[in-house]
């Protein structure tokens, strides 16, 4: 029994030895959270083609719904972009609502409007707690 135990925590060591270790930085603020968490859905939204590509966007337009939100906004820096005016052919309006009560947490909503008549293609929302 006792060898059994041995050979158990021998093979425990070295598959926790052998195992690469890799560290994870883990965000501390709200702020920091919201912006790994943002970052991530674009970038599966733009994967599954949710949103439309930047050359096809010739605009975007950021309405923070109150002061905490435009804090995130600021802090989060989202990697999405705009193409040439003169050539896309979407508006994309995100809007974001934030809160701060038990928890923190952001709705960010997305619109799609097209021409500069601005005809609503398609809107929904995201909404993160963290």
């Amino acid at each position: 029994m006792h060898k059994i135990f041995l050979l158990m925590i021998f093979v425990l060591g070295i598959l926790l030895i052998s195992r690469p270790q890799t560290i994870i930085d883990v965000p501390r603020t709200p702020s920091e959270r919201f912006a790994t968490m943002w970052e991530k859905d674009l970038v599966l939204l733009q994967k599954k083609n949710t949103l439309p590509t930047a050359k096809e966007i010739w605009q975007i337009n950021y309405v923070p719904a109150n002061p905490l939100a435009r804090t995130y906004l600021l802090k989060a820096n989202p990697k999405i972009s705009a193409g040439d005016p003169k050539t896309g052919k979407y508006l994309l309006e995100i809007t974001l609502m934030a809160w701060a009560q038990k928890d923190h947490g952001l709705v960010v909503q997305y619109e799609l409007f097209q021409g500069k008549n601005r005809n609503k293609v398609w809107e929904f929302a995201r909404t993160f707690t963290f």
